[in-house]
This record gives structure tokens, sequence and C-alpha cells, in this order.
């Protein structure tokens, strides 16, 4: 094989910046494992789903929200419990909404929503709901579905894929914590139940679970056709209040 004077160079130097992309490759992967990773002493403190999404009476979350607009703050209450159906739901609230979830020995899921001024009148996901966490709970266990919600003026069909990407350690304003991390990218079609019309939107959202807390930290990007991808929110917990009653044993 001949090669010229000038396209001898010119190999050296494509032969160079190929083996400085496979470095700087392998360092960012070694840093991504060093930041989010497995970690087994975690895992073992893990005993339920309960333990990293703990909902119980006097639970309260407080979140600074950062998004494109400035940032503001809210709160989340545990505001009780409802059995339908042999199913047990657990009621969190906050000024933007109230969501019923069932928390069972292995796993998270979303099962219902209501508006924040009236959380009885909650709309059921017909198809099972949003797996948040699934077990195994370790790094590469991911899952897939589809919720369909209907709701008075429309229909919700919201099909996603989740992944556990591992352990992390998370700064907050309240603390740091070795948190869960979760990743999910969530493909949802609005559907006018007047007219038929619908419109659609990508939701790609991370969410840190410390144990013995819940969520500390809740980051979603989104984007329509057409449109770029931009931040939608950055929840991060700034207060934790867990009260608890010495004669229920709570």
């Amino acid at each position: 094989m001949w090669i010229s004077l000038f396209e001898e160079p010119v190999l050296k130097i494509r032969v160079f910046l190929f083996v400085c992309l496979c470095l700087i490759l392998v360092l960012i992967n070694a840093v991504a494992q060093e930041s989010i990773n497995s970690s087994p002493n975690e895992e073992t403190k893990i005993s339920g789903i309960e333990t990293l999404f703990p909902a119980k009476p006097g639970f309260r979350w407080r979140y600074l929200r950062e998004t494109g607009e400035g940032t503001s703050h809210y709160a989340t209450d545990f505001l009780g419990s409802l059995t339908k159906n042999e199913k047990k739901y657990q009621i969190l609230g906050n000024p933007y909404g109230t969501s019923y979830y069932e928390i069972t020995p292995d796993m998270l899921v979303l099962r219902g929503i209501a508006p924040a001024d009236d959380i009885k009148k909650v709309d059921f996901y017909e198809d099972g709901g949003l797996i948040r966490i699934k077990k195994p709970v370790k790094k590469g266990n991911k899952w897939e579905g589809k919720a369909t919600l209907k709701r008075e003026n429309e229909i919700i069909i919201t099909s996603y894929r989740s992944e556990i990407l591992g352990w992390s350690k998370v700064n907050v304003p309240v603390g740091s914590f070795d948190s869960l991390v979760t990743s999910s990218t969530l493909n949802t079609v609005f559907i006018k139940t007047e007219d038929g019309f619908g419109k659609g939107a990508v939701t790609m959202e991370q969410i840190w679970y410390a144990p013995r807390v819940g969520i500390v930290r809740r980051t979603i990007y989104l984007m329509y056709p057409g449109r770029p991808l931009v931040m939608l929110r950055d929840d991060k917990l700034e207060e934790f209040i867990r009260e608890r009653r010495e004669n229920t044993g709570e």
C-alpha cells in the first residue's frame, strides 16, 4: 500500500486524534462509574421499596424548585391512605396536584392523580400506572410500560422506559445523601375527547431516592415535536419533617 508524503502526516494525525478520543471516552466512563455506581453496602440497607419511598402520617418534604423563570418553594405532604379493590394507596399532595401511589415489596407505582384542591376527585390509570421503582434495586435494571389515563375532557397515553443508574451522592439544600438514581423517558400523547385532536411531548426525568427520606432531587427535561429540549424544573429537598408519635409507635 503506497502512501504519499502528504497523506502520511494526515494519517498520523488521524491516528493520534482517534487515540485521544478513546482516552477521553475511557476517562468519561470512569468518572461516570465513580459518581453513579453500584453500592452493595447501601443495597443491603434496602429492606423494601418503602425504605426508598417512606409515606407515613406527619411526613412533609419541602423543595426548592428551579425553572427557567426563577426559583420557588413548595411542600409535599402525606395526606393519608385509601383502600380500594383490595389495593392500598398512599396519598401525597402539593400545590400542583395529588398523587396516589401503591407501594409493594417489589415496586413503587403511581396509580392515579387528582387535583390539588379536590383529592377525592381521583382518576386512576386503566392499565396499571407508572412504575417508578422496580426490584431488583440494582444498577442496570430496566423496565418499560404503558399507562392510560381517561379524564373528563382528555385521554393521556404515556409509554415509558426506565432504568436504575446506580447509587450517587447528591448534595441538596438540606444536606448530602447516598441516593438511588433512576432515569425515565416518557412519551406522552394528550388527546381531546371532544374532537380527537392530540399533541405529544417527550419527558426525560431523573430522580434521586434517599433511604428513609424519599425523593431528595428530581430533574425534568421536556421536548415538544420540532422544538429543542429544555429544562422544565429541578427540585431539590430543603427540609424533611418527620413527626413521630410515641404512643402509636410510628
